[in-house]
């Protein structure tokens, strides 16, 4: 509970002390265009969800537990395991988003269709405060949307 604390305390200190770009000048990495996510797996949907991401395209099927609301419109793309390539390609995402406990299988085929991937490490709590911090800027996402990664802790 100790070692929860003080990432915690680290990972709030570090949000306060991020680098902020001052000069006014937009970024081309930064644009405002909202983009297209396609995710593998029920805990990166309800992380997403937790950090208020819209434009989430694709999601898994599951029977077992229930997408968050906000995504309930979204394409299925099949099973965690083995999503369905064709339908993640027709969605034409800008991001493919699956646990790294797959990468070894699914890496090479998201290579294939083309479409860009980041893995998620949800094998720890530091692995996920990490993909967090990592998700947050692949994805333009402000300090407000991350600053608080122990309410992540409460996913239901």
């Amino acid at each position: 509970m100790k070692k929860i604390k003080l990432i915690a305390a680290l990972l709030s200190a570090l949000f306060l002390t991020g680098c902020v770009d001052q000069s006014g000048n937009q970024s081309a990495d930064n644009d405002t265009k909202e983009k297209r996510i396609v995710a593998t797996s029920v805990a990166t949907c309800e992380i997403l969800d937790k950090l208020e991401v819209e434009g989430v395209v694709g999601v898994p099927k599951t029977d077992s537990y229930s997408i968050p609301k906000r995504y309930e419109n979204a394409e299925s793309v099949g099973s965690p395991m083995a999503p369905d390539m064709e339908i993640i390609k027709s969605l034409k995402p800008d991001i493919v988003l699956s646990p790294n406990s797959l990468e070894g299988e699914l890496k090479s085929q998201y290579e294939n269709i083309g479409v860009e991937s980041y893995f998620l490490d949800l094998k720890s709590t530091e692995g996920m405060y990490e993909s967090i911090l990592a998700l947050g800027k692949i994805l333009g996402l402000s300090l407000i949307h991350i600053s608080e990664p122990t309410r992540l802790l409460s996913i239901s």
